[in-house]
């Protein structure tokens, strides 16, 4: 049985305009990763080192200069079918640029509720309320705006919205590093209840191990487009085989409580 998310030497490069002559580097180079489903795995490294660009890619925004993504076994391109785009969904890192200011929250979640074609009518205003539960913020919430909203609820309506077509696999792309200490938390917390409520799978992007260790069961280390040291997180982050891996975690301080003391908004 084919994995959920098959990456096999994947190649992206920003156009001519970002290369030097003579330079031979890519932004992803040659990447290779697999997410089975319900499983999590992890894209760890510093800022340019790739991984938001990888995260990209996978869902379609951004076109691969070569390699292959797999969705279930069917190769997939950046132009996909509605089918293939639901099954792959994105979280912004900055819940408050990606939801659109003029839209409420419910209005927010019924129009991807209708883009994929999931419910409308009746049918969608009943299904947006089961979203807002799933994601543990209250139904009088519909009618907000997103500035009438704290950090870690945008960011709960962003989740939402991702989950509104009803995808196997969550892609979140440092869905954390803009909010505060316990609303981390909090919100690590939730992707934990819905990888265990919904069987969903999960992607996540970020610089910050500590982050990583609540969250995933693998964790691949990028380091100038490539993926320098992959395998089960407790093995990679307590014995680290690569230097640069070494120096990621010396550098990184912890930024949420340790494993097991998790706060809750």
């Amino acid at each position: 049985m084919p994995e959920l998310l098959e990456v096999e030497h994947l190649k992206v490069r920003y156009g001519q305009a970002r290369r030097r002559e003579g330079d031979q580097r890519w932004i992803v180079d040659d990447v290779s990763l697999s997410v089975g489903a319900t499983q999590s795995l992890a894209i760890v490294g510093e800022s340019g080192c790739g991984k938001s660009t990888l995260a990209r890619t996978v869902v379609g925004l951004l076109p691969h200069s070569s390699g292959t993504i797999r969705i279930n076994g069917t190769e997939v391109g950046q132009r996909r079918q509605l089918s293939q785009r639901r099954v792959v969904q994105l979280v912004f890192q900055d819940p408050y640029s990606s939801l659109n200011p003029t839209m409420t929250v419910g209005q927010t979640l019924i129009e991807a509720l209708r883009v994929h074609r999931r419910a409308e009518g009746t049918a969608a205003r009943a299904r947006m309320r089961e979203l807002l539960d799933l994601v543990q913020l209250p139904a009088a919430l519909a009618d907000a705006h997103p500035r009438q909203l704290s950090g870690g609820q945008r960011q709960r309506v962003s989740i939402a919205r991702a989950l509104a077509p009803e995808p196997e696999l969550l892609v979140a792309d440092e869905p954390v590093s803009a909010l505060d200490v316990s609303v981390q938390a909090s919100i690590l917390n939730l992707f934990a209840d819905l990888r265990r409520e919904i069987n969903l799978a999960l992607l996540l992007i970020s610089h910050n191990l500590a982050v990583v260790r609540h969250v995933s069961e693998r964790v691949a280390v990028m380091y100038e487009g490539r993926v320098v040291e992959s395998g089960p997180t407790d093995s990679v982050l307590t014995a680290p085989k690569h230097e640069y891996t070494e120096r990621l975690l010396a550098a990184v301080p912890s930024l949420v409580p340790r494993a097991g003391d998790l706060l809750r908004e």
